[in-house]
Formats: C-alpha cells, sequence, structure tokens
C-alpha cells in the first residue's frame, strides 16, 4: 500500500506536534515535582537542624 508523500508528511507534521505538546507537557511536569521535591527537602533538612540544636539544648 503506497501512502502519498504530501499525508505522509502531513501525518508525521501533525505527530511531530503532539510529541512536542507531549514533551512540553513532561518538562513542565517534571518541573513541579522537581520543585516541590527540593522544598521538601529544604524542609526535612531545617527540621533536622532543630531537632540537632533541641538535643544539643537539652544535653
Amino acid at each position: 500500500m503506497n501512502i502519498h508523500p504530501d499525508v505522509a508528511y502531513a501525518e508525521l507534521c501533525a505527530e511531530n506536534k503532539y510529541l512536542k505538546g507531549r514533551n512540553l507537557a513532561l518538562a513542565q511536569t517534571l518541573f513541579e515535582t522537581t520543585s516541590e521535591r527540593d522544598q521538601l527537602r529544604a524542609e526535612l533538612d531545617a527540621l533536622k537542624a532543630l531537632k540537632e540544636a533541641d538535643d544539643g539544648a537539652a544535653e
């Protein structure tokens, strides 16, 4: 079965556009997840430092 080159090109362009949008959405999700992880890590480190300071003051 032969596909006309113009049709094949149009299909490839549509697929390319879809994949670019999908990659952009995935990159945005990755950025948001990484930012949230970094925020949680900073909060955890701050709580650990506070606990260590409290433990040191209690001794």
